[in-house]
Formats: C-alpha cells, sequence, structure tokens
C-alpha cells in the first residue's frame, strides 16, 4: 500500500518538474530545436497544463483515504 503511494508522490513531483521547465521556457522564452524544427511556444503552454493537472492528479490520489480502502486487503498466510 505505501509502495503506490511513493510512487504516485514521485510520478507527481517529476510531472510537476516537467512543468517547471516548461514554465521557464515560457518565460524566459527559450527555444527548443528538434534538428532543424523550432517547437512552437504554444506546445509548452499545452505540456504545462498536462503536466500540472497530471500531478496534481496523482498528488491528491496519493493523500486519498478514498483511494487506499478501493483496494482490497491482502489474505494473511
Amino acid at each position: 500500500m505505501k509502495s503506490r503511494c511513493c510512487c504516485l508522490v514521485v510520478a507527481s513531483v517529476l510531472f510537476m518538474l516537467v512543468a517547471l521547465g516548461h514554465l521557464a521556457r515560457l518565460v524566459m522564452g527559450w527555444k527548443v530545436v528538434v534538428g532543424t524544427y523550432e517547437m512552437p511556444m504554444w506546445l509548452s503552454v499545452v505540456v504545462l497544463v498536462v503536466c500540472v493537472g497530471l500531478s496534481v492528479g496523482m498528488w491528491v490520489c496519493s493523500c486519498c483515504k478514498k483511494c487506499e480502502a478501493a483496494v482490497p486487503p491482502q489474505p494473511k498466510a
């Protein structure tokens, strides 16, 4: 049970770090070039919104007692 909560917290933090990177790109005006293609700034806005949503959702689920109650108890050996 604790490992599931721990995994959700770790994933939440990683998504938030990605969101902060995209926020920094938007604020600082950094350009991202892959090969000869320059990534548009609107793409960072979309990724920022998605990553923040996933991060908050995972964080809430990791702290939620309802999520923990949905898992059936393990049988004792």
